[in-house]
């Protein structure tokens, strides 16, 4: 899902990447058919369902893949890492398997994704742009961290624990790629960058309500007041991550207005939640600060109640202030909005170096280690 923000009125819309287009005839019903060597797909389309059916053509990928997943970054981007280049998910006994695994020749290559740009320069692979050190199959999983840091861990294509590649099993199937315990940690371009560092971020978020000021000093604004005009409020649920996908991860961007004080600072004037649950069911999740395309470190807050079920419905106020290009003001006031409706519209910025990438250090391998256990039985 596509980044959910007051330009486009809070409305979802699906991007698919990659994947396989073997045909049916193509696939198991033929076991002379080496799946595993068949070119993973390089295009993707899009879907916004609740406003139509149709599919769109989007910018194809820089080279096909299967497997690859997208993490949502807090400036609105995503990243694009793991995957294979031929084949496709599963594991079995097949004769053209490659030990057990349906895929083969893993990436190790990334990618950003930006969807504010225009079509036809959407991706980008920056020249210092750090590969992978570690080769990610089917039950790879990867998150989004609190310090803007991408998590990525697990590779499994077999049906149990299989200690290393050349590993022979008792059945003479001899295996390529192993049960990995591995950890990477993957810095995107603006990692290393001076952060902001907000006040007044709340550690709860209503559906509608009372507006509230976050405040920026003049450092948080790299000493560039028009800096604020594009700064962003943005709410980031990373979501539960496994087989190459992060189920429920979406980051909503919060409606807001600015202010500038004499002295360089100034200050954002932020809606709550739009007024609709459906946007963000209620849950933890992560509050950034984005200025300048440089996320502040995600702060954790609960929206809604925390629990499944019925949410309060709050009017949405007007906001003060000056109307950033990044967001506008809700026009209605005092009334009970269910469907989070505005007419909005803004544009935000990124920049920084390419980013890079590292194993964990040993003092945290046990955590990799629970990472692909939880793989191997997913």
């Amino acid at each position: 899902m596509l980044p959910l923000t007051p330009a486009n009125n809070w409305t979802a819309t699906m991007l698919f990447c990659g994947g396989t287009d073997l045909q049916p005839d193509q696939w198991m019903t033929n076991p002379t058919w080496n799946v595993a060597a068949y070119p993973a797909d390089n295009t993707c389309v899009s879907i916004t369902p609740d406003v139509s059916s149709e599919w769109t053509d989007e910018d194809d990928l820089m080279e096909g893949r299967s497997m690859g997943q997208f993490i949502q970054l807090p400036d609105g981007r995503l990243f694009h890492l793991n995957g294979i280049a031929t084949g496709t998910a599963g594991y079995g006994n097949t004769s053209w398997a490659v030990g057990q695994s349906y895929g083969d020749n893993p990436l190790m290559t990334a990618a950003y994704y930006d969807p504010s740009q225009p079509k036809g320069s959407r991706w980008s692979r920056p020249s210092d742009l750090e590969r992978m050190t570690v080769q990610r199959l089917y039950h790879s999983s990867a998150t989004l961290m609190a310090d803007g840091s991408i998590f990525n861990a697990g590779s499994n294509p077999n049906a149990d624990y299989i200690p290393r590649s050349g590993f022979v099993d008792s059945n003479g199937i001899t295996y390529k790629y192993p049960t990995e315990y591995r950890v990477e940690m993957f810095y995107p371009d603006y990692y290393d960058d001076a952060r902001p560092a907000p006040t007044g971020l709340p550690d709860t978020l209503a559906y509608g309500g009372q507006p509230f000021n976050i405040s920026l000093s003049a450092s948080d604004l790299f000493n560039t007041p028009a800096n604020i005009d594009t700064a962003k409020v943005m709410v980031m649920r990373t979501g539960y991550s496994t087989h190459a996908m992060n189920m429920g991860m979406r980051l909503v961007q919060l409606n807001s207005t600015w202010s500038l004080n004499g002295d360089g600072s100034g200050t954002i004037h932020s809606s709550q939640m739009p007024p609709n649950p459906s946007i963000m069911a209620p849950g933890p999740a992560l509050l950034f600060v984005v200025v300048n395309g440089v996320p502040s470190v995600g702060v954790d807050i609960m929206v809604g109640n925390g629990q499944m079920g019925d949410q309060t419905i709050y009017p949405v106020p007007q906001l003060p202030g000056t109307i950033a290009q990044s967001g506008a003001t809700i026009s209605s006031t005092g009334s009970t909005q269910k469907d989070g409706s505005s007419s909005v519209s803004g544009s935000g910025s990124n920049t920084g170096a390419a980013g890079r990438s590292s194993l964990v250090t040993a003092t945290t391998l046990a955590m990799a280690g629970v990472a692909a256990y939880a793989a191997l039985w997913l």
